[in-house]
């Protein structure tokens, strides 16, 4: 029998081989990707797709489930929306305050927020310390929601994410610390960390004291704190557009290949046999190198002396989409470190900010303070120089115990004309011609 079966088998093969044999036909590349066929013992009713063909055809949905029940839906950017629910738990808080300042939601820490009355029955104050307890928290709240929420308003930019509640010990609401069997009702010295998902540097926003109320929600005491280094991250624009350093959107284009050549006049200086200083000199920066670190680079440059007596000097800059710092040895050594840069930028002071505006001042990491050292004229200024006039160029002020220098900048351009002052000697670069590659 099974002999019989062969026979039949071969001499079926021997007439269909030949066709069977014959080269496939070339795929054409720019045919759709096969789809799962449809049978049915019925070829003449009509055909009616099994459950879940239509969802698994959905861009929302993951074919490899296909069909619907064993689906699984694509992670789909969804619009945030705020909890505006009083908060049932203390840790339940602290995220809502961090996720309402990294977004600069107002409305989502409103809830967070005690009124005067609230404050008054749950901390058991008088009236008129509770309406100023709850209106200062309030004020210095929203106060660092501004400068935590982000660059714009948009739900993308919130792209920290929340890490490790940590809560004070639980204490009774004399601030004694509780037992097993008291009520809690405070938590002070609270902690919540939040990390950059790329650079993976990790914040910490501190949450000195939260209070339940007599209502059963736990509320912000006293206004939260960001650590500086997430202050000193979102000063420099680490998380902005990195295009931002770019020439056609920097202020100080640093690209390489950038030159400024400088005429540099010494008013009151004689001439002297063998000074490395004369009345009239000067000398040209050019940008060598860009070394790219993402959010920030190091930027590399060449100064050629106009006299053959003097040897070229390297130096660099710290760029942000943000800031310009001078960049030592050292500095440059350590540059690609996202927590050391943020610790030298806590300190130093900045050549320039940007965007720069009229009347504006800094001090160290480029922020407004007590302290400030640099301080932009209130209004723009007109600066001759043997490259041409500049109508628009804001002069850049730095007074130190050694003395005064002023720098004139102008967008797109860099530094046009910069004047140092010192004890017996005054020094004058001009600007004589420049090259900016866009």
């Amino acid at each position: 029998m099974n002999r019989d079966r062969a026979r039949i088998a071969g001499a079926v093969w021997a007439l269909l081989g030949p066709a069977l044999a014959g080269c496939p036909a070339a795929e054409d590349p720019g045919a759709p990707p096969l789809r799962p066929l449809l049978y049915t013992e019925a070829p003449g009713a009509p055909l009616d797709p099994p459950e879940g063909l239509e969802e698994w055809g959905a861009d929302s949905a993951d074919p490899v489930a296909w069909p619907s029940r064993h689906s699984t839906r694509r992670a789909a950017l969804q619009p945030h929306v705020a909890d505006h629910r009083p908060a049932v738990s203390p840790e339940e808080a602290s995220l809502r305050v961090l996720d309402a300042m990294l977004r600069g939601d107002a409305q989502a820490l409103e809830p967070l927020l005690f009124d005067a009355e609230l404050l008054r029955e749950s901390a058991r104050m008088t009236a008129a310390g509770a309406e100023r307890e709850a209106a200062r928290v309030r004020q210095e709240s929203l106060a660092l929601l501004r400068r935590m929420g982000p660059p714009s308003a948009r739900d993308d930019e919130a792209v920290f994410r929340p890490g490790q509640v940590t809560l004070g010990r639980p204490r009774r609401i004399d601030g004694a610390v509780a037992s097993e069997s008291e009520e809690i009702v405070l938590h002070w010295g609270n902690e919540v960390t939040f990390q950059h998902p790329t650079l993976g540097v990790t914040f910490t926003l501190r949450i000195p004291r939260l209070l339940r109320g007599t209502d059963g929600s736990w509320r912000l005491q006293g206004p939260p704190e960001a650590d500086w280094k997430f202050t000193t991250f979102r000063a420099l624009g680490l998380d902005l557009p990195a295009s931002l350093m770019d020439g056609v959107h920097a202020g100080w284009p640093l690209a390489v290949g950038n030159f400024w050549h400088y005429r540099t006049l010494r008013p009151g200086l004689d001439e002297e046999p063998g000074s490395t200083m004369a009345p009239t000199d000067g000398f040209r920066d050019e940008v060598i190198e860009v070394v790219d670190h993402g959010p920030w680079r190091l930027v590399r440059l060449m100064r050629y002396p106009d006299r053959g007596t003097r040897s070229p000097e390297r130096f660099a800059y710290i760029q942000t989409p943000t800031r310009v710092f001078l960049c030592a040895r050292d500095c440059q050594r350590r540059s690609a470190d996202i927590e050391w840069v943020l610790a030298y930028a806590r300190h130093q002071v900045p050549l320039l900010v940007h965007p720069l505006e009229a009347g504006m001042s800094w001090g160290s990491a480029g922020l407004p303070g007590g302290g400030d050292t640099m301080r932009v004229q209130p209004e723009p200024v007109a600066v001759e120089t043997p490259a041409g006039l500049f109508r628009e160029s804001l002069e850049v002020v730095r007074t130190t115990g050694r003395g005064r220098e002023s720098r004139h900048y102008v967008r797109g351009v860099g530094i046009v004309s910069r004047r140092t002052v010192t004890p017996g000697l005054t020094t004058v670069d001009e600007l004589l011609s420049w090259r900016v590659l866009q």
